[in-house]
């Protein structure tokens, strides 16, 4: 059983009801020293640091009155009180639990919604969806809202990024994509959306509707590996969108890499720069005893099984360029022209979005520039050309021309 509530030395409620607050503070910090479990003492030694409008001394009281499961009120405070004091992510994650511990508090809502726009412009239709599921009965404060929510994405990106374009680049591989897409936010002065517009894993994600019209109505730039299904390709029909960039790379080349990236991210898997999510990823896609096999049964087992799925993907894309090319222009990107001259890579990008190279400024508006210099939050590795020439065996060699056809490698100016 919890320990009973300690009760405050007289001298302290006397001095209190006399209003002397400021003389109020040391002897309540003196009393918690002795008595940490006091959640009277703490929480009016919060309210009267609050009113004092000293948040940051009031934070570290917060944090563990809030630490119990149904102190509502201590943790939706700290939520307030973090994203007063710039700590954004902690503050999205405390008003998250406010709000699984009382669902209907409307409070919680506009502060989570309030904290998503800062993060992330664009974030916050998943969270009035969420809330629209469990609570249909106040459509007209989620309309309200909703609509708040729109007004001030727009307002945002209108005042902080230059060009408003919607760049949608739907991209195989994932290092490479991650530094391009970068570099494009990067230098233009856009907006690069951490969320993407299809949810799920990689090859296999789906369009999520309020993700697509937030990125369409307010512009930037976003990065999806998305599949090339009949109904991803539907709902880009009848978007709106006028302008896709397809990246593509030689699938025999993405099988060795990826082999090469597994083994990285094994190394590296406490690395702060991979999301500790990753490994966990991998379970149901790689076998259970994917690491003890050799690195030539590993690249056997990635021809086997990523290059059908890559070839299905970049064929999908293909398909669908030619099926629409009256209503959307799209323009194929090659890794391997990348890696060959990037400046005229992102050249063309340009002049497919009609944007001035006047634009190209390179003001650091948006990404974390590593040490190396290389912007966003992924590392653009190696990115060898034609590596499995020398890196597989003959046998494998032989199995790849087996798989993809000349014909297929004809169409994106690739050859056997």
């Amino acid at each position: 059983m919890p320990s009973p509530e300690i009760s405050l030395p007289t001298t302290i409620i006397e001095s209190l009801n006399r209003g002397e607050i400021s003389n109020s503070i040391e002897p309540l910090e003196s009393f918690l020293e002795q008595h940490p479990d006091s959640n009277q003492a703490r929480t009016i030694l919060v309210n009267i640091y609050l009113k004092a409008q000293r948040p940051d001394q009031a934070l570290p009281h917060l944090r563990l009155l809030a630490q119990g499961a149904k102190n509502v009120n201590a943790v939706f405070m700290l939520g307030v009180v973090s994203e007063n004091l710039g700590f954004l992510e902690e503050a999205r994650s405390h008003l998250e639990r406010a709000l699984r511990l009382d669902p209907k508090n409307y409070s919680s809502v506009e502060a989570l919604i309030t904290v998503s726009d800062k993060i992330a412009p664009g974030s916050t239709a998943p969270i009035l969806a969420e809330y629209a599921i469990h609570h249909p009965e106040n459509s007209a404060f989620l309309k309200h809202q909703e609509n708040s929510s729109r007004i001030l994405q727009e307002h945002l990106h209108q005042q902080l990024y230059r060009n408003r374009e919607p760049l949608l680049f739907i991209g195989i591989g994932h290092s490479a994509g991650s530094y391009i897409t970068s570099e494009l936010a990067r230098c233009l002065g856009m907006h690069m959306w951490q969320e993407p517009i299809a949810i799920g894993q990689a090859y296999h994600s789906i369009l999520h509707g309020p993700y697509l019209d937030s990125f369409l109505t307010c512009g930037g730039v976003n990065h999806t590996h998305m599949l090339s299904s009949p109904m991803n390709q539907s709902m880009l029909e009848i978007s709106g969108i006028d302008k896709i960039l397809i990246h593509i790379r030689d699938p025999r080349q993405i099988a060795l890499s990826n082999a090469h990236w597994l083994l990285e991210l094994k190394r590296r898997h406490s690395d702060p720069g991979i999301s500790k999510y990753e490994p966990a990823s991998l379970l149901g896609y790689i076998p259970d005893d994917y690491f003890s096999l050799t690195f030539e049964q590993q690249v056997s087992w990635m021809i086997e099984n990523e290059i059908p799925v890559l070839i299905t993907w970049m064929q999908g894309w293909l398909d669908f360029c030619h099926k629409n090319a009256k209503k959307i222009k799209t323009q194929i990107l090659r890794f391997e022209d990348f890696k060959t001259d990037q400046n005229l890579y992102f050249k063309n990008i340009l002049d497919f979005y009609d944007i001035p190279l006047t634009e190209w400024r390179g003001d650091p508006l948006i990404c974390t520039v590593k040490p190396d210099g290389r912007p966003g939050s992924h590392a653009f590795r190696k990115g060898k050309i034609d590596e499995w020439r020398t890196a597989m065996t003959e046998q494998q060699k032989i199995r790849c021309n087996t798989l993809v056809s000349e014909s297929f490698l004809a169409q994106f100016g690739y050859l056997r």
